[in-house]
C-alpha cells in the first residue's frame, strides 16, 4: 500500500498507527496487520506493536493493527488481506507499461464526480498522446466506491431489505394481535 492509502479510505488504527508517506520513501520493513489475524495470532495483545512477522525470510516491523470495521475494498478478493505493507519507493515510478496498481481517491471538496471523470479523462488523454505505446487504449474508469463494492446487486440488497421488512412487521402484527387476544 501506498502511505495515502489509509487516510484516503479514514481508517484509524486499534492499536499503533497505520502505514504512512515516509514508510514509502524511506523503504522501512514495516507491516500493519488486520484485526483478525491480530485476534487469532496475537491473542488482541496490544503489545504486539514493536514486535515482528516475517514474510518468507524477510522481518517487518508491526507498527499497526486494523480496526475491526475495517475492510478492504476490493470486492474480488476472497476475503480481506492479513497484513498490509509499504509499496516502497520504486512503486512512485513503475515501468511506463504495468498495469500491477489500483488506485483509490477521494474527489476534492466541492468536486462532483463528472468533473472528477472529466480532469481523469483529459489525463488520460494526455498520457496517450505522450506516450502512444504504452497508454494505447489505457483509459481511466472513475467510479463511486460504493458502486466498485456493491455493483451490480444494489437492486438485488434493496429487495432482501424490502423482504425482511415486511417480515418485520408480519412479526410484529402477529405478536401485537397475540397480546391483545390474551389481555
Amino acid at each position: 500500500m501506498s502511505g495515502n492509502f489509509f487516510p484516503t479510505l479514514a481508517a484509524k488504527a486499534e492499536a499503533g498507527r497505520l502505514l504512512q508517506p515516509q514508510d514509502d520513501e524511506q523503504a522501512l520493513n514495516v507491516a500493519v496487520i488486520s484485526h483478525e489475524l491480530w485476534e487469532s495470532h496475537y491473542g488482541a495483545n496490544r503489545s504486539v506493536v514493536g514486535g515482528s512477522v516475517s514474510i518468507g525470510s524477510v522481518s517487518f516491523t508491526i507498527v499497526g493493527v486494523l480496526p475491526a470495521r475495517f475492510r478492504y475494498p476490493q470486492p474480488e478478493l476472497q476475503g480481506d488481506p492479513q497484513i498490509y505493507l509499504p509499496a516502497g519507493p520504486d512503486s512512485a515510478a513503475p515501468s511506463r507499461s504495468s498495469r500491477n496498481f489500483r488506485a483509490i481517491a477521494r474527489l476534492a471538496p466541492g468536486m462532483t464526480l463528472e468533473q472528477g471523470k472529466a480532469d481523469l479523462a483529459s489525463l488520460a488523454r494526455e498520457l496517450e498522446q505522450r506516450y502512444p505505446a504504452d497508454n494505447f487504449h489505457a483509459g481511466v474508469t472513475v467510479q463511486p466506491l460504493i458502486e466498485t463494492i456493491v455493483g451490480d446487486s444494489r437492486r438485488v440488497l434493496w429487495f432482501l431489505f424490502a423482504g425482511t421488512a415486511c417480515v418485520l412487521l408480519i412479526g410484529c402484527a402477529n405478536f401485537a394481535s397475540l397480546k391483545l387476544g390474551g389481555a
